[in-house]
């Protein structure tokens, strides 16, 4: 496992963060954190609310102690107060502390001032250490002059150009830590609807997934596997401190692991930035 740095203060974070995903049970969380601690992982992330998540993040704690891991939960816009969710996570998983909090792409204008208060108000008692905001540009351009963020979370993946490294700039020129997630696309699928965009920026085409074949490198480089490459690519940027990734299973999580490890394939690089110029062509016609 490699390590980068994820705060001024000298704490480092792996290179992929383990989010455990709602829904698992209790020893299907444990045996991820197992995996993950073996594999070298030091940063997890889990839901408010998910007592699963909580009891493997203790057995965690326990093993390896507190101070060498780094922890984030992912608050629940629609739950009880924030102050609440964050005493019932510390309490489940034996934690003293979170390093972050994070609010996972809340839709703009939907958290009030007084709620953004509270959350200051969590810092401050020194509940966490740092805040954390997970978005794309409408989202961060609504909350970022709102609140001061410590950490930033970005969508970052083979199609990722030019909205997403302005955001990089913007987040490193306000000393921000920058994690990415979402690195593994699936060229079979439709991309996300876009956001409505109005002024100079709709005259602006953001590239979009091309046909399936235009990808069909990803499954057939020999020695990797789809995942592995689109997050060694997310892994090229340097900008940010780790990539957030949802494996199902302690086997996929092990293969990516695996991929931090390893160099990009030759060719592989120029493979995608050929298919990202096939996608933003193709949208452009359209």
């Amino acid at each position: 496992m490699r390590y980068r740095p994820y705060t001024n203060t000298g704490l480092s974070s792996s290179a992929i963060t383990l989010s455990l995903r709602e829904g698992q049970s209790a020893p299907e969380a444990y045996k991820l954190v197992c995996t993950a601690l073996e594999c070298g992982v030091n940063s997890f992330s889990f839901a408010a609310g998910d007592i699963g998540a909580a009891e493997a993040v203790r057995q965690a704690v326990a093993v390896v102690g507190r101070r060498v891991l780094i922890l984030m939960l992912r608050l629940d816009l629609d739950g009880p107060p924030f102050e609440r969710q964050v005493r019932t996570a510390l309490a489940a998983s034996g934690a003293t502390y979170l390093d972050a909090l994070m609010l996972d792409q809340p839709a703009p204008g939907v958290l009030t001032r007084a709620e953004l208060g509270d959350l200051e108000a969590i810092r401050e008692a020194r509940l966490t250490t740092r805040l954390a905001l997970a978005g794309d540009a409408p989202i961060t351009d609504e909350y970022l002059p709102q609140i001061d963020f410590d950490v930033l979370a970005i969508r970052y993946n083979i199609c990722s150009g030019w909205p997403e490294r302005n955001l990089l700039k913007h987040a490193a020129e306000r000393g921000m830590t920058v994690l990415g997630y979402g690195p593994h696309v699936d060229p079979a699928e439709p991309p996300p609807a876009s956001p409505v965009v109005r002024g100079l920026a709709r005259l602006i085409r953001r590239p979009q997934m091309a046909s399936p074949e235009v990808y069909a490198f990803l499954d057939q480089t020999r020695t990797w596997t789809g995942q592995q490459i689109t997050l060694a690519y997310a892994l090229t940027e340097p900008g940010l401190a780790s990539i957030i990734v949802e494996p199902d299973t302690p086997q996929m999580l092990e293969s990516l692991s695996e991929a931090v490890e390893r160099e990009l394939p030759a060719g592989v690089a120029a493979q995608i930035e050929i298919a990202r110029f096939a996608a933003t062509a193709r949208q452009s016609v359209a």
